[in-house]
């Protein structure tokens, strides 16, 4: 057996990793099984049905892919909106393009969310924000919160590494359950995200960030005391194509939340940091 300097710096980082990941096990554990007990929201709490909400699906311009999420949508729900990059076809939805010249301090995605905020009209309590390739499924309403965040399940899309690499994220979102319990959820995430108009309205989603899901939300508990509910829907994702593909969203993830994370007390920081680093 190898000894030595080097084998020994081997073996020490390898336990500070084991140690590192079994401490962050034990968290996931009481987060789901303890403080995420009796947090799901069950049908006797949904205090609004398919009337009281508006769809909105962001996309760049993947019409094949919009037209099978508007499709997965219920019938009852009648408001359903696409807000694209370019102008596309889709049959039971309104499409809007949002305009080249539209300025904010909002990029990209959140940019878009942004115009669609000041120019589409909604009268409804809440606005559903899909991704492009969200299969809606079972949804019947929502429970009378801020924001409502719905589970997901992956779709294989021609990686198997990627597949079982998200399948095992989604798992680990279990802990979500629990985030009603904190007064700052830890994420959010825009493929199947409810929130109340009003909400929107004051915080709007004009603040520069990558990860405007989770931004938003944060912003909205240093605001205010939030309300946030999770509904185990499982709505269906496509999981990343291929490996690079999956490092690429989760570099951009990072990046994102860490950028944001001015807006945690220092308690949620030092939480966040580790959850990250783990």
């Amino acid at each position: 057996m190898a000894t030595g300097p080097l084998a020994n710096l081997v073996l020490f980082l390898a336990w500070v990793v084991f140690a590192l990941y079994a401490v962050s096990i034990l968290a996931w554990l009481v987060q789901v099984f303890v403080l995420g007990r009796d947090q799901l929201v069950t049908d006797e709490e949904l205090a609004y049905d398919h009337e009281d909400v508006q769809v909105r699906i962001l996309t760049i311009g993947a019409e094949a892919v919009v037209q099978a999420t508007v499709d997965s949508i219920p019938e009852a729900v009648d408001d359903v909106h696409v807000i694209a990059e370019r102008d596309i076809e889709i049959d039971g939805a309104t499409v809007h393009v949002v305009p080249e010249e539209f300025e904010c301090t909002a990029r990209h995605k959140g940019r878009a969310l942004e115009w669609a905020r000041q120019t589409v009209p909604c009268a409804r309590e809440f606005v559903l924000y899909l991704d492009e390739d969200t299969i809606v499924q079972n949804f019947q309403g929502l429970p009378d919160a801020d924001v409502v965040q719905i589970t997901e399940k992956p779709l294989y899309t021609g990686s198997l590494l990627a597949f079982l690499s998200e399948t095992f994220r989604i798992g680990y979102q279990y802990e979500q359950r629990s985030f009603g319990w904190f007064t700052y959820p830890l994420y959010a995430w825009g493929g199947g995200i409810a929130i109340r108009k009003s909400l929107e309205d004051e915080l709007t989603w004009d603040a520069e960030t990558i990860t405007e899901d989770t931004n938003f939300v944060w912003r909205a508990a240093q605001s205010q005391d939030l309300d946030f509910r999770v509904l185990n829907l499982k709505f269906r994702n496509q999981a990343p194509p291929s490996i690079r593909g999956m490092f690429r969203q989760r570099r951009r993830w990072f990046a994102g939340t860490q950028s944001s994370a001015d807006l945690l007390p220092t308690r949620y920081r030092l939480l966040f940091a580790f959850r990250m680093f783990t």
